[in-house]
């Protein structure tokens, strides 16, 4: 039920920012179908409780009961993104370094590295030349 509930909220979020008509009543119906996903989950789990060794799903539920308003944000504020695979990009790439050099040698190495990569994705995200803007940089510190 609950994979359903996301791919519909973030089919109406997909409309939404693409240019839709925020629809009131559809996120209010969004709502109402979490709430009652959340009752036949606690319902379930009254019944027949999570085993020692099975708690997943049962802690999943937990959260999703009680942070309801951080889940459904991205229904709320179409500004918002129903995902964190942005988030995970980015990650992605430092974990891809550190897993090519095994390790770095120091904590200035990391912060390095991650202020390159900071500075890399900030020239990125103005679209700008990366080569130009970085050959710039290192020009701008020679002339002191």
């Amino acid at each position: 039920m609950m994979k359903e509930w996301i791919k519909d909220a973030v089919i109406y979020w997909n409309d939404v920012h693409n240019g839709g008509e925020e629809d009131l009543e559809k996120v209010a119906e969004l709502d109402q179908r979490y709430d009652e996903i959340i009752t036949t989950a606690k319902t379930e789990y009254e019944y027949e409780p999570p085993g020692e060794y099975f708690k997943d799903g049962y802690n999943l539920y937990k959260r999703m009961a009680e942070e309801k308003e951080r889940y459904t944000l991205f229904l709320h504020d179409p500004r918002v993104e129903p995902d964190n695979n942005l988030a995970e990009r980015c990650a992605r790439k430092f974990k891809r370094k550190a897993a090519q050099v095994m390790c770095f040698r120091s904590q200035n190495g990391v912060d390095w590295f991650c202020d390159g990569l900071s500075i890399i994705q900030s020239i990125k995200a103005a679209g700008k030349n990366i080569y130009e803007s970085v050959k710039e940089r290192f020009n701008a510190g020679l002339e002191v």
